[in-house]
């Protein structure tokens, strides 16, 4: 990440990139790591989303701008995206081990856009409703019934009940 920082700080179309940078760019690294499942490509990502010289463009709408945009550019990257999430098996009634985190992850990438969109900016990018709604223009009422419609879909994936039904156990620890 450092490698990333100098290159935008040098190629910085703008004084406010570096300090956008600062602010959303872990982030924005965590959001393009989640997409690409690639550390040298969502760098390249970053670079390219923050030394961007449409980046005035984008700079009107703050951090969520940015984030909306490094979005963009890893969807563009790439099709098959991986979790960062760390590795728990989870043995299924077939026998078969799987991770639950490859769960959460099949299970927020089969959401339909652009309810995907709004979890992932959500949960990686830390926007509120508000920032998601200006950032997509979107108003926020429909921004919050897409993402209660993900929830419902999610719960189930999120939450396990543990065998004696006695205590609930969650994928992201929060």
């Amino acid at each position: 990440m450092n490698a990333v920082t100098f290159a935008i700080r040098r190629r910085a179309t703008t004084s406010d990139a570096g300090a956008i940078f600062d602010r959303v760019g872990a982030r924005a690294w965590a959001l393009a790591v989640w997409l690409v499942a690639d550390e040298r490509l969502a760098e390249e990502i970053l670079v390219a989303a923050f030394t961007d010289p449409l980046l005035a463009r984008r700079l009107r709408q703050g951090g969520a701008g940015l984030l909306l945009n490094v979005r963009e550019r890893a969807l563009a990257a790439t099709s098959n995206a991986a979790s960062i999430l760390a590795s728990s098996s989870v043995e299924h009634a077939d026998g078969a081990e799987t991770t639950r985190e490859g769960a959460v992850e099949a299970a927020i990438k089969d959401l339909p856009e652009p309810q995907r969109g709004f979890v992932e900016l959500a949960l990686f990018g830390k926007l509120s409703v508000e920032e998601l709604a200006a950032v997509s223009g979107t108003p926020r009422s429909v921004v919050t019934a897409s993402l209660e419609a993900a929830m419902r879909i999610l719960r189930p994936v999120l939450i396990r009940e543990k065998t004696n039904g006695a205590r609930r156990e969650h994928a992201f620890q929060v």
